[in-house]
């Protein structure tokens, strides 16, 4: 039995989540919480196997409650939020930041009478975050944008091209690479994180705000200048063609997923050839090891991130079973590798 901790200043909305996720015989919610500071002593007391984290709530909010837990009583935790937009999907980033796991959208009151996308959604990732192993993160990384022009200094060189893919505990990950990649990059790099509906464009802002280059969202048609980040929408897969710019299209989801990291590093990987460096990050599944495959055989590198510093070792651990991984490294290695990569200095044997 799965036992939840579920933490809401509304009572209604306690009453929906618990309803919702009792409705699988497998969870039992313990106990619920009105707001953070509450949340901390229940998870002392009754070491919970998940929380379900609201924000914005009195006393202390669910980014607060997230720092404190993470640093003192590691849980794992799914951050629940009314809506992918605002000040409460920004407090939602710092919380994955601060090592909560993955954000979902907070189930329709119509999910009392039968499931819906998100409470299916809700449940499933109930299921799966409760066995994942947390660390304890003693604080989150503070890199605040300086309010500089960004560089874009790789912009009139073709040469490499980085494609990147993640799944939960990915934004973290995301941030530590973005945020200490050089501001002279030369190289455009194009990421799928798999992600709750509504939520890129609120990822991509976070992200942009540490990033010493610009990160945005991938548009149809978008030229892949160099010194530029751009992550693929949630919806589209993202397919990168031979003139260096970005098709998006709402083909079905491969392997259950949309996008696909394994159908852009094999469009990168046929159009552009040595010259692709694939990054797979923490997440569940195997997502980009198919890709990754396509990226090796036609002469590019791939680059890992290690088991200690994922939150879910799927996705990486499927690309080194197979064999396709030229560097292992932590997450917070990992842009020094990319950058060695890019400048012809990491290349496999």
């Amino acid at each position: 039995m799965i036992r939840v901790l579920v933490v809401d200043d509304s009572a209604t909305a306690r009453e929906l989540l618990k309803r919702v996720l009792e409705s699988d015989p497998d969870i039992e919610v313990v106990a619920t919480a009105r707001d953070g500071r509450e949340a901390i002593e229940l998870v002392r007391e009754l070491h919970p196997d998940i929380v379900t984290m609201d924000l914005l709530m009195p006393v202390m909010n669910g980014f607060e409650a997230t720092e404190h837990l993470m640093a003192f009583d590691p849980v794992p935790i799914l951050v629940v939020t009314g809506c992918p937009v605002g000040k409460e999907a920004e407090l939602a980033f710092k919380a994955l930041e601060l090592g909560a796991l993955e954000v979902n959208e907070k189930p329709e009151g119509s999910s009392m009478q039968k499931p819906t996308r998100r409470s299916t959604a809700l449940i499933r990732n109930v299921k799966t975050l409760s066995k994942v192993q947390v660390i304890t993160h003693l604080r989150g990384r503070r890199r605040g944008a300086d309010g500089q022009e960004r560089s874009r200094a790789g912009a009139e060189r073709p040469g490499k091209l980085v494609v990147m893919a993640s799944s939960t505990g990915g934004p973290p990950a995301l941030e530590k690479i973005f945020s200490t990649l050089p501001p002279e990059f030369p190289a455009p790099v194009v990421a799928v994180q798999h992600i709750a509906d509504g939520f890129t464009g609120k990822l991509v802002e976070w992200l942009d705000k540490s990033s010493p280059l610009p990160v945005t969202e991938a548009r149809h048609g978008q030229a892949l200048d160099g010194g530029t980040i751009c992550l693929i929408p949630n919806g589209h897969h993202g397919i990168i063609r031979r003139d260096r710019t970005v098709a998006l299209n709402t083909d079905p989801p491969v392997d259950g997923v949309r996008p696909s990291a394994d159908l852009l590093f094999k469009s990168a990987a046929r159009a552009h050839g040595h010259d692709v460096i694939a990054v797979v990050l923490s997440g569940m599944g195997h997502d980009g090891t198919a890709g990754a495959r396509a990226v090796r055989a036609f002469g590019g590198t791939v680059i890992v991130q290690n088991r200690e510093t994922c939150a879910i070792f799927g996705m990486p651990k499927a690309v080194i079973q197979e064999g396709l991984a030229d560097t292992v490294v932590a997450d917070d290695g990992i842009s020094a590798e990319i950058v060695k990569a890019v400048s012809g200095d990491n290349q496999h044997s």
